[in-house]
């Protein structure tokens, strides 16, 4: 089973690797295991857990980032729609365009997913509900 004795560190080179984005190969090779081993440790429901609430770690942390740059992106794009060059300007429009569209999707579905939650909720006894 994963996490157990001496696999312990094996287990967490595997796991920051895989949440990484490195393959399974290079994942094995990072860790010292095998590739089968690799696809084992993929196959348990603790394992992938674990790995799930690392690559959403990794994401979260990303996202806050990037959050944190936002503002002074939205600033450059601002500065670039005012270019004399007006293939910049319209490239600059573009961008803002397409990120602003893009962004409310993301909330659409955000609101969505609550809505569905929320009924969920109510459909269900609360020992019943999975935790995430």
């Amino acid at each position: 089973m994963p996490g157990r004795g001496d696999n312990t560190n094996a287990n967490d080179i595997l796991l920051l690797a895989l949440a990484s984005g490195q393959s399974n190969s290079a994942s094995a090779a990072l860790a010292g295991v095998s590739e089968s081993t690799v696809a084992r440790r993929l196959r348990h429901p603790k394992f992938q857990a674990r790995l799930l609430r690392m690559r959403t770690r990794i994401i979260e942390s990303t996202l806050s980032r990037l959050l944190g740059k936002l503002g002074k992106a939205c600033e450059k794009l601002d500065s670039l729609m005012d270019d004399v060059d007006p293939r910049v300007a319209l490239q600059a429009v573009r961008t803002l365009l397409a990120s602003t569209e893009s962004l409310w999707k993301n909330v659409d579905q955000a609101k969505q997913l609550e809505a569905l939650q929320d009924k969920l909720d109510k459909l269900l006894p609360k020992e019943n509900i999975p935790t995430p």
